[in-house]
């Protein structure tokens, strides 16, 4: 089986990288740009043998094969798509200035159904064993639970300020919420909430500004885009059980066996972190660099 690589959006350079991620080097720049057009992929996910990209200037999503990365397909969704995920053969796809979700055929290659959302959504996170969606609206401080097969029945969880990123727990029942609580003055919070319940159960600090949250096995890791540093908290005693000042602002945060990899936005460079030594290397990718997958 071949290995899967890194593919990183780049927002203000068109371009998606592709990297291997053992070595840290750049194997590709698949370019989305021509002389009448700015893209701006902000966010991008795994389609059978292609990734799709969300693009935010051009209010479109961007098919590319990865095998022939030439080979792409752009179709127009909405006004500043800042997110897409799949399920099946649908893309759900976060259109921010109408505050809209828009599900897309993948195989008719057409606009199915556009549901209304909150104020200011920003994310989507899917569970595939449930086919569940949860969405961050970030300035009206909730995060909406949507069912893919009964979209306009969803439910509103209230939760802190800002919410920006949402994960499920490995089995599905919890939802971890980064809260970055932009607009006030205190740290970041990332809540706990029952799927069983709808309510948050635990509240656990963490730093300045977080911008992003990733499960790995018993732990969640939490990039703090305004004090330099990656949070580990350990979900079984819900308590910070690690800190590592990467420095910078890291935002994007992905783990793979024993490191993690976050883009950073200061230095414009993808970041990889050693756990246990914290030995750190860096590759520069220069632009506005925004989600990780593997594919």
């Amino acid at each position: 089986m071949k290995k899967a690589n890194m593919y990183i959006a780049n927002t203000s350079s068109d371009t998606i990288h592709v990297i291997d991620y053992n070595e840290l080097q750049i194997v590709d720049e698949i370019s989305l740009c021509n002389q009448n057009r700015t893209y701006g992929p902000c966010s991008i996910c795994d389609y059978k043998e292609s990734i799709i990209a969300s693009n935010l200037y051009d209010n479109s999503i961007t098919i590319i094969q990865k095998r022939k990365p030439h080979l792409m397909e752009t179709y127009y969704i909405g006004s500043a798509c800042c997110d897409v995920k799949v399920f099946g053969d649908k893309a759900y796809i976060i259109c921010a200035d109408s505050n809209t979700l828009v599900e897309f055929n993948l195989i008719d290659k057409e606009i199915v159904e556009i549901i209304p959302l909150g104020n200011c959504p920003s994310y989507i996170e899917l569970c595939k064993q449930k086919g569940i969606l949860a969405i961050c609206n970030v300035l009206s401080d909730e995060v909406i639970i949507m069912d893919v097969n009964d979209k306009k029945n969803y439910l509103k969880i209230i939760v802190g300020a800002n919410p920006i990123k949402v994960r499920f727990s490995m089995v599905g029942d919890l939802l971890y919420v980064c809260e970055s609580n932009f607009t006030g003055d205190s740290h970041g919070i990332v809540s706990i909430v029952s799927l069983k319940s709808k309510q948050i159960i635990e509240r656990i600090p963490v730093g300045q500004l977080p911008l992003d949250i990733m499960v790995y096995k018993n732990y969640l890791f939490v990039s703090c885009y305004g004090d330099g540093s990656v949070r580990i908290i350990d979900i079984n005693t819900k308590i910070e059980v690690g800190r590592i000042m990467v420095g910078g602002m890291p935002k994007d945060i992905f783990k793979i066996n024993e490191h993690i990899y976050i883009n950073e936005h200061l230095s414009k460079s993808l970041l990889k972190v050693q756990l246990k030594e914290e030995n750190k290397k860096a590759i520069f990718l220069g632009g506005e660099a925004n989600g990780i997958i593997l594919a």
